[in-house]
């Protein structure tokens, strides 16, 4: 997801597209609809519940479901925060500008009592120039998703097996139209050693999203629930170097939302510094390459990843955050409780 995999900028339910282009009709008139040809739609309109996950991650193919104790990655796991190592708070960026869709994730995580972990995160993605033609007047039209989820996760078995929820609310606008959506993730992870984990989640969970708009009668779209599954590896780790390996893989219902992730990480100086690349694929749709680089100054983290997608172009991603992470520490086995 995160490797700037184009299903997670393009929607795949036709009735999707064919609300947006009634929406289209209702709002501005034919003298838009003539001029369809100039509306980036199909790249430009967000998805729900497709958002990316932290920059760290993306840089490594989006593969992120196995990375315990990454609050990053909780979009893909909500159970990676049953090893969160301490509070934790991370602001990510993203932009794909030559679609003009822009993102701005704020994710908050925390212990709490009874051992539990919880998370809060909001996440919003839009589209910044929705129509391409500079004859035609765009604003007051907008595309764009805003995501509320709040995770609770929990480790067991002495800590090498995490379980944990999401539960998300999103509220999406395409033209005139309103949606409105309802999901829950849950997710498991277990420690197969104190350098390895392997991980599964089942993925936007819940009733089909209900759109409504002016002159439209209401009508449905389904989420297209997924499987995914995730693996980490830290086949190196010393205090002055350490390597990390990560593979993730998601299937939808009926082929949707089908994709792979693989990427590597080498850390040095007590992860100080992180050099990391990797490569995705969605379903029938070119593999993308990136890469990124992450610096760590005491409980500051930074990290700026990159991907380049055939058919969008760059995607530029930057994530901050401060508190202590597992980013150099994919399986999390730098944190056991």
């Amino acid at each position: 997801m995160s490797l700037a995999r184009l299903a997670t900028e393009v929607p795949s339910p036709a009735a999707y597209w064919s609300h947006h282009a009634r929406a289209l009709r209702v709002c501005v008139g034919a003298s838009l609809v003539l001029a369809a040809p100039s509306v980036r739609v199909a790249a430009q309109v967000p998805s729900q519940l497709q958002f990316r996950p932290s920059a760290a991650i993306s840089a490594m193919g989006g593969a992120g479901a196995g990375r315990g104790g990454n609050a990053g990655a909780a979009i893909l796991n909500p159970a990676v925060y049953a090893w969160l190592p301490s509070a934790a708070v991370e602001v990510s960026v993203v932009q794909i500008r030559s679609i003009d869709v822009t993102g701005v994730d704020l994710v908050v995580a925390t212990p709490g009592p009874l051992g539990v972990r919880y998370g809060l995160e909001l996440r919003n993605k839009g589209v910044t120039d929705l129509i391409e033609d500079p004859e035609i007047d765009d604003q007051g039209l907008s595309a764009g998703d805003l995501a509320l989820r709040i995770t609770a996760a929990r480790s067991l078995g002495g800590g090498r097996i995490g379980v944990g929820a999401t539960v998300t609310r999103v509220w999406s606008t395409v033209i005139a139209t309103e949606g409105r959506t309802m999901a829950i993730d849950v997710g498991a992870i277990a420690r197969l050693h104190r350098r390895a984990a392997v991980a599964a989640s089942l993925r936007r969970l819940g009733p089909a999203s209900s759109w409504s708009g002016p002159g439209i009668p209401e009508f449905k779209v389904g989420l297209e629930p997924g499987v995914r599954l995730g693996a980490s590896l830290e086949p190196v780790s010393s205090a002055g170097v350490s390597v990390a390996v990560a593979a993730d893989a998601e299937y939808g219902r009926d082929g949707a939302n089908q994709d792979v992730g693989i990427g590597a990480q080498v850390s040095l100086v007590g992860d100080a510094i992180s050099f990391r690349g990797g490569w995705s694929r969605a379903a029938e749709a070119v593999g993308a390459w990136s890469g990124g680089v992450g610096f760590a100054i005491g409980g500051v983290r930074f990290a700026v990843a990159y991907t380049d997608l055939a058919v969008v172009g760059s995607v530029l991603q930057f994530s901050l955050g401060l508190g202590r992470s597992a980013d150099a520490h994919p399986s999390g086995g730098h944190h056991e409780e």
